[in-house]
C-alpha cells in the first residue's frame, strides 16, 4: 500500500499509473472529459487542483484509495501549508 500526503504524490500517482497503462497526457485527459493542461497541473501536484476530478482520474487508472486513522495525525512536513489529503477526503464525504 503506497501512503498518499500531498497533491505532489497524488500528482506522482496518476503519472506512474497513467504510464503504466500507456496512456498519454491527451489520452487521460479525453477519458476525464478535461484538459491536458489539467492532467499536467494534477500531475505536477497542483494543490488546488479539483478534487472531483482527482478522483474521476484514479479511478479511470483503477486506483483505490483508502483511509486509515493510524497515518491521520503524522505531519506532512514542518511549516508546510499542504492540505492533509484525509482533511480534504473527509470534507467531500469519501469513506471506505
Amino acid at each position: 500500500m503506497q501512503l498518499i500526503r500531498s497533491p505532489i504524490e497524488i500528482g506522482q500517482l496518476i503519472r506512474s499509473r497513467r504510464e503504466a497503462r500507456g496512456l498519454s497526457q491527451a489520452d487521460l485527459a479525453e477519458k476525464l472529459g478535461s484538459s491536458r493542461k489539467w492532467v499536467i497541473e494534477a500531475e505536477g501536484g497542483k494543490p488546488t487542483a479539483e478534487i472531483g476530478r482527482i478522483l474521476r482520474a484514479l479511478k479511470v487508472l483503477d486506483v483505490e484509495l483508502s483511509v486509515t486513522e493510524e497515518t491521520k495525525d503524522k505531519p506532512v512536513a514542518s511549516g508546510d501549508a499542504i492540505p492533509d489529503i484525509h482533511d480534504v477526503l473527509a470534507a467531500y464525504g469519501r469513506k471506505k
